[in-house]
């Protein structure tokens, strides 16, 4: 699942995330009027810090959530590449753990990881 949609659309982007969507690949954009040329994937940073100069801006936020690490990573420079981004800044590399049953008394758990943060592209200069 993929959602192309506005900021003002943001509460029901974040509705589909909590109702537990099967690996949701869910990119939110911040402005409903500007479209970038895709990038590459491979061409896509992704970094936990705030990136400094030069000067950027954040074109979407970004929430993706896969069984597997790998396939995490991939798809989220994926996405963000789609859109045009050339990076995924502040970003956050987790895993949901949840219960999903139990055998013999001893519970059971499924497990997912996730990759969230905000889409940037390099301002044009003046």
């Amino acid at each position: 699942m993929k959602l192309r949609i506005g900021l003002s659309s943001f509460p029901l982007a974040a509705a589909l995330i909590a109702a537990g969507c099967a690996n949701p690949s869910v990119v939110v954009l911040t402005s409903d009027e500007t479209y970038y040329p895709a990038v590459k994937p491979d061409s896509v940073r992704i970094t936990t810090e705030i990136l400094p100069s030069p000067p950027y801006k954040e074109i979407g936020y970004l929430f993706i959530q896969e069984s597997e690490l790998g396939n995490v990573v991939r798809l989220s420079r994926k996405r963000a590449g789609e859109v045009g981004g050339e990076a995924i800044m502040n970003a956050r590399v987790g895993v949901n753990v949840k219960q999903v049953g139990s055998f013999l008394s001893f519970p059971v758990f499924d497990k997912a990881y996730f990759v969230r943060g905000v889409v940037v592209r390099r301002k044009a200069p003046p």
